[in-house]
């Protein structure tokens, strides 16, 4: 029906476009360090709260990044984002 209208094009461009926003939004949530370690931080104290403590503060590490005993709960978060995203592209 788009075809012989001749806005298929247009559509198609549209929804694209739509698709590749949702995705790029998702995985900038997803790989943010900031969050990913808030969450981990939270689920391995068994806490709502934020991420006191959890970064380390060792001279030239990345800052952002958990402490060793914050790991474990960090990988798990990451893997759980890696999996939301590909549900979103899957869905999608």
């Amino acid at each position: 029906m788009f075809q012989n209208l001749g806005i298929l094009e247009g559509k198609l461009d549209r929804a694209v476009e739509s698709a590749l926003r949702t995705l790029g939004d998702k995985l900038a949530d997803a790989f943010d360090v900031r969050k990913i370690t808030a969450a981990a931080s939270a689920s391995s104290s068994g806490e709502g709260g934020g991420a006191e403590g959890a970064t380390s503060s060792v001279p030239g590490r990345a800052s952002g990044m958990p402490g060793a005993g914050n790991m474990a709960a960090f990988r798990a978060t990451l893997w759980n984002n890696v999996e939301s995203v590909l549900d979103v592209l899957h869905n999608k």
